[in-house]
């Protein structure tokens, strides 16, 4: 997609997804706040799932756990899509010389804000929900893909020229949104796919834990594949 028509049209998709994910996340959002959470020690006997049946994938499927799996790996998708783009895509827009030392700076500031914003994306969930915290990442990562490209319209607005320090500003704080906005999508993903399934047991929530990695994995994967597209086309 980045050799077919630069930056824009793969940040152009990511964003088109996560508009299409944000309607979804606010509607389980809203169906969530009518129905109190299910807790684990208020399960009774007559709710609890018979251990004596086994586990079937259909039951794994609900609202929430098909709209985390969205989130998840349209989030991974866009994060894992960043890197491989990323050194040719700063110097087109930051400085054509600059080093691969430069660029790996640069690319540490989502992976730190990630690893710090990770520990209070699970604490603002648990207060506030796991919904209301990854329709907020989804958010960041969206203004995250307009303002990385950026699109030409953003450029236009706030005078945005290759090679300034408008220019720097606006790559810096795309990755410092991108960090956070990851952690915000990321981390209650899957706390928020477990709760869902308390009422089937132990083997439902370890089943969907690795279903959520194997998801994120995908997407990650996905991203670099999408960003070398252009070497398997003709055109």
């Amino acid at each position: 997609l980045y050799g077919l028509a630069g930056i824009a049209l793969p940040l152009l998709l990511f964003s088109i997804l996560v508009l299409l994910s944000l309607p979804a996340l606010y509607w389980s959002m809203v169906e969530e706040t009518k129905h109190d959470g299910t807790d684990i020690d208020e399960i009774d006997s007559n709710g609890n799932h018979d251990e004596n049946e086994g586990l079937k994938a259909s039951e794994l499927v609900n609202v929430t756990t098909v709209n985390s799996t969205f989130v998840t790996l349209v989030a991974a998708v866009g994060f894992g899509f960043i890197s491989p783009v990323a050194a040719p895509h700063f110097k087109d827009v930051l400085d054509p010389n600059m080093s691969a030392g430069q660029v790996g700076l640069l690319l540490a500031i989502p992976a730190f804000l990630y690893a710090v914003m990770s520990p209070v994306s699970g604490m603002l969930s648990e207060s506030l929900g796991y919904k209301r915290i990854m329709f907020t990442g989804m958010v960041l990562l969206l203004v995250t893909y307009v303002m990385f490209g950026p699109f030409q319209y953003l450029c236009k607005l706030f005078g945005l020229r290759q090679f300034s320090k408008g220019m720097w500003v606006d790559q810096i704080v795309s990755l410092v949104l991108l960090g956070i906005g990851a952690a915000f999508a990321f981390v209650p993903a899957l706390p928020d796919m477990q709760k869902s399934l308390l009422h089937l047991g132990p083997d439902a929530t370890n089943a969907i834990a690795g279903y959520f990695n194997g998801i994120y994995c995908l997407g990650e994967a996905t991203g670099p594949l999408l960003a070398g597209l252009k070497e398997f086309l003709p055109f």
